[in-house]
């Protein structure tokens, strides 16, 4: 005899909405070293049928881990997006988004963009851009605190924080 069990229903929504945001394992695409084939993400994408790529775990109002492959968007270089996306509290109170870039061969575009939030952005926000120039790296920081103090830095060379 099966019994009713209220703690399991709300389980099985979690899983199922954990499971809808999978579509892809992006372990078959991960190099030696860590990184991605990019080519065989392009491949499987197209394969696919899908607009983009995506596997992830999402607890409504918790936690949400997610990565994404697909087509890059209006505004950003043209080729595809490779994106992870964390996410923690109420609406997603606090988290990261880090995006990185690849021509539509995927090779790097050389640019890559990393967000950080705290309380929807207004206590904190942290944006940092890296981008490879023909003149060398060129490094863009801005981050804000209460929205009203914060400080935007732009350098040219190899990142370092004693360098002014």
């Amino acid at each position: 005899m099966i019994r009713n069990r209220p703690g399991l229903a709300p389980l099985l929504l979690l899983a199922s909405l954990a499971a809808a945001c999978t579509n892809y394992d992006f372990a078959q695409a991960r190099l030696p070293n860590g990184g991605y084939d990019t080519r065989k993400l392009i491949a499987d994408l197209k394969a696919s049928g899908r607009t983009s790529l995506s596997e992830g775990f999402w607890i409504p109002l918790l936690h949400c881990d997610i990565t994404q492959f697909g087509p890059s968007k209006a505004g950003e270089p043209a080729g595809y997006t490779l994106g992870q996306m964390q996410a923690y509290g109420p609406l997603f109170f606090a988290g990261s988004m880090d995006e990185l870039y690849f021509t539509a061969e995927g090779e790097p575009v050389g640019e890559e963009r990393d967000r950080r939030w705290l309380g929807w952005g207004v206590l904190l926000h942290g944006e940092e851009e890296r981008l490879q120039t023909h003149l060398g790296p060129r490094t863009r920081k801005e981050w804000r605190v209460a929205l009203v103090l914060g400080n935007d830095d732009i350098r040219y060379g190899p990142w370092q924080a004693d360098a002014r």
